[in-house]
């Protein structure tokens, strides 16, 4: 059972004789409903011998040990690679960190998902608590997505989906400076049987519409801005792919470098209509750090190739000089 909170006030008690647990928790606290009672065991708040107990008929042995914590609980979503943004009684928004699954019920063999940390951080708040899938991320990308909490509102954003998501923007860095510095790229992606994603003819292909706009340069990359009016998988990396500007970091679509260790793609703005309140929702996250930091390393040592390029082209001039004039004294010399 989680530590109670400043909030909850926990009591421990020892089974003297055997009883269903609901008759237990009764005459321990009577002055609570049998409703409230319930509400204690639906929210995990009741632990017997260190494990939380959710059924109220459950069989107590003469010595069990039974926690309960009363009061309000107090829950956090906590964990380093997954920040909660917002969360309502129906749809639950997060800012993603790279390298985490996006979409798995329980941990595989690759660690645990973004839906598997927040279920089970509902669940601590709910017994019984559900969580549903609206969308995906790659996993070695970062940034905001969305979850529902009801089978309800998961239909309506899935089923609307081009009506109910006004924007979702994205940044990369790319290997090559596009041009034109902004464009829309529109083709029909397939994926192969080795599930790799490509752009071919219309026949059996998912229309797929992507904007691009260069925000800034350093050497031969360039970090890029890009709205999707699609949501196919893989998309924009495709889409980079096919106009030479494969996103760093990216092998499977043409990427031949990964300065900063990580795919160079982030999910920065989410902005959607509420399911059921209907209301404009808009979400954002900073440029991950390595981004600017890549860049900013870049300018630099593009700026430090400058100086040394220039200083030899000096050189050579000082050299040159140095050449004419000793060429003239030798030669007035001789006369």
């Amino acid at each position: 059972m989680p530590a109670p909170s400043k909030r909850q006030k926990q009591t421990n008690l020892t089974v003297r004789e055997p009883s269903l647990l609901m008759d237990f928790l009764a005459r321990h606290f009577a002055g609570m409903s049998r409703t409230s009672l319930k509400g204690l065991l639906r929210n995990g708040q009741v632990c017997v011998n260190s494990k939380i107990e959710t059924k109220f008929d459950s069989q107590l042995k003469k010595g069990d040990a039974v926690q309960i914590n009363t009061g309000k609980v107090s829950y956090e979503l906590k964990n380093t690679r997954l920040n909660l943004l917002y969360e309502d009684d129906y749809v639950i928004v997060v800012d993603k960190s790279e390298g985490l699954l996006s979409v798995s019920a329980s941990p595989t063999k690759e660690g645990p998902s973004a839906f598997s940390i927040i279920l089970q951080y509902l669940e601590k708040k709910n017994v019984g608590a559900k969580l549903y899938a609206v969308h995906r991320l790659d996993k070695a990308t970062s940034g905001v997505m969305m979850f529902a909490k009801t089978v309800e509102a998961q239909h309506i954003m899935r089923d609307n989906w081009k009506q109910m998501v006004t924007e979702r923007t994205y940044m990369a860095i790319t290997e090559g400076i596009p041009e034109p510095q902004e464009d829309t790229i529109e083709s029909y992606l397939h994926e192969s049987r080795a599930q790799v994603m490509y752009s071919g003819g219309k026949n059996d292909g998912k229309l797929s519409v992507t904007h691009y706009r260069v925000v800034r340069t350093a050497g031969d990359y360039a970090l890029l801005k890009l709205n999707l009016q699609t949501g196919r998988k893989n998309q924009i990396r495709v889409h980079m792919s096919d106009i030479g500007c494969p996103i760093i970091g990216d092998s499977k679509y043409g990427a031949t470098s990964s300065p900063i260790h990580r795919l160079a793609l982030h999910a920065k703005v989410l902005e959607f209509i509420h399911p059921i309140t209907h209301e404009k929702h808009r979400f954002e996250t900073p440029v991950p750090k390595e981004f600017n930091a890549f860049l900013i390393n870049e300018e630099k040592r593009m700026k430090e190739l400058s100086r040394q390029k220039e200083d030899r082209r000096e050189q050579k001039r000082a050299s040159r000089v140095g050449n004419e004039a000793k060429r003239a004294f030798d030669k007035k010399k001789r006369r």
